[in-house]
């Protein structure tokens, strides 16, 4: 199926690098809001970060730009310069969500403007897990052909692409549930699981 046209080839490094501003809250402070959550019966420690939006590509963006803020909360120091392995965690995990929700919108919710897509991001140390939730068709990904690489497909990149870069379980039904969960380690590139082609928005 053909890729969509407004999708931008440049767009996750803008949006990794656009997040990287963040308000700075004095210690005090973060522990107060802490203790009123334990206090208040609140729930303490991680819990999901949760969107809801229709799977159009246009809404792609919004995701993204959640996915980016949310793996700064992986590590203690988001802002440290030079650090290959951090770079390659984020930028792995931004392009992952990309042709998953990509995967979605163009086969899951193929013809239609009106489905749901559910996402729910749960960070710990030095990790990160993004659900996705939609109630459209469902696919075994164990199922899809590993693509020709040497023959750059149009279509087929996309399952093939998330696995490379996370590991990946599936859970047909209504909902569908696609759950990416990744580990940062610090010091460590993570390039040996990168894809020597790089890659694209609207892949299948």
């Amino acid at each position: 199926m053909a890729r969509p046209t407004d999708a931008p080839t440049r767009s996750m490094n803008r949006l990794t690098k656009r997040t990287d501003r963040r308000t700075a809250i004095p210690y005090n402070e973060t522990q107060k809001l802490r203790s009123r959550g334990s206090q208040s019966g609140m729930m303490s420690g991680s819990f999901p970060i949760k969107l809801s939006m229709l799977g159009r590509v246009q809404h792609r963006d919004i995701v993204l730009r959640a996915v980016a803020a949310a793996c700064k909360l992986v590590r203690p120091d988001p802002d440290k310069a030079g650090d290959a392995a951090w770079n390659d965690f984020r930028t792995h995990v931004v392009t992952a969500v990309s042709e998953a929700f990509n995967n979605i919108v163009l086969h899951s919710y193929a013809g239609r403007d009106d489905g749901i897509v559910e996402m729910n991001i749960r960070t710990g140390h030095n990790q990160i897990t993004v659900e996705l939730r939609d109630f459209g068709d469902s696919f075994d990904p164990d199922k899809i052909p590993k693509p020709d690489l040497d023959r750059l497909p149009e279509s087929g990149l996309g399952m093939y692409i998330i696995k490379q870069l996370m590991d990946v379980s599936y859970r047909p039904g209504k909902p569908n549930v696609l759950v990416l969960s990744k580990r940062y380690t610090p010091g460590t590139s993570s390039s040996s699981r990168a894809l020597a082609t790089p890659a694209k928005g609207g892949t299948a």
